[in-house]
């Protein structure tokens, strides 16, 4: 806000061919800036839709905006003629050398953390957020969800949103400290106002199938459980990006594939380095 001349979107003083692995909002945003700059661009989406994190994070009603973001820059994207998409596609080296880009984003995003320092984790069954949105999950009625970042508590509102019992445990003394101040106010009051149970400097000390064992400053407690959500983080997905070092000369690891954060974070950093190729 102000700066729309110095952020000026302007013609790119020498053309390129540019490839965008990953059509998250990163990847997407990549593409459009490249597109608008006159590059030749070419958008690589190994799934059936782009959107990423943001497809699946929208699901949510309390994040309904999300997707209304997702559709904007889908409608931006419709608007180019000099991109191509291509979906079901999983690119690997070998595709990127025969396609013979100057330039390549890398824009694969994270994957959900599915290792805890939790004693009996490896052999109970569990699912990350991810999963819950994606609704591949067993039925029940009691949830338990390790890890109480923002992530965390959003599946556990969406959970109880639809009549589960749920507990969230988290090490720190407050939960979702990932969040804008007004933000987190909001969440927490919002998971009491639907019953969530929330435990802070609370460490889960062991797991097994149905049940959850938590030390909290009170002393230890066991909860029943049907489901066991892992929120404990994302990790990045940026393994081509080693493996195409040397083959183009311009490389971009853009997005959570360089350091999982926010939507905003993965925006201004794709766009910024659009600008510049």
């Amino acid at each position: 806000c102000g700066d729309e001349r110095r952020l000026e979107i302007v013609p790119a003083p020498l053309k390129k061919k540019v490839m965008v692995v990953g059509g998250g909002i990163g990847g997407m945003e990549a593409a459009r800036v490249c597109s608008l700059r006159g590059h030749d661009v070419l958008l690589c989406e190994k799934s059936d839709r782009l959107g990423g994190i943001l497809y699946v994070a929208s699901k949510a009603d309390f994040k309904k905006d999300i997707g209304l973001l997702l559709s904007y820059q889908l409608n931006q994207l419709n608007k180019i003629k000099n991109l191509e998409i291509k979906l079901n596609t999983k690119v690997t080296k070998e595709m990127i050398r025969g396609e013979k880009p100057d330039a390549v984003f890398i824009a694969t995003g994270s994957k959900p953390l599915r290792k805890a320092n939790i004693a009996g984790l490896e052999t109970t069954p569990f699912v990350t957020p991810d999963e819950v949105y994606k609704r591949r999950m067993p039925g029940g009625s009691k949830a338990f969800v390790i890890g109480g970042g923002s992530v965390g508590c959003e599946t556990a509102l969406y959970l109880a949103q639809k009549n589960w019992e749920v507990v969230v445990a988290e090490m720190l003394p407050t939960a979702a400290p990932d969040l804008f101040r007004a933000n987190q106010e909001m969440l927490l009051k919002m998971l009491e106002e639907h019953g969530v149970e929330l435990l802070t400097q609370a460490t889960v000390t062991r797991v097994e199938p149905g049940k959850a064992f938590v030390r909290t400053p009170i002393g230890e407690r066991a909860f029943t459980n049907d489901l066991v959500i892992l929120a404990v983080g994302r990790q990045p997905v940026n393994q081509l990006a080693s493996e195409v070092d040397g083959i183009v000369e311009e490389v971009y690891v853009i997005g959570d594939s360089r350091s999982p954060r926010k939507i905003k974070d993965a925006v201004w950093e794709a766009f910024k380095r659009a600008r510049s190729v």
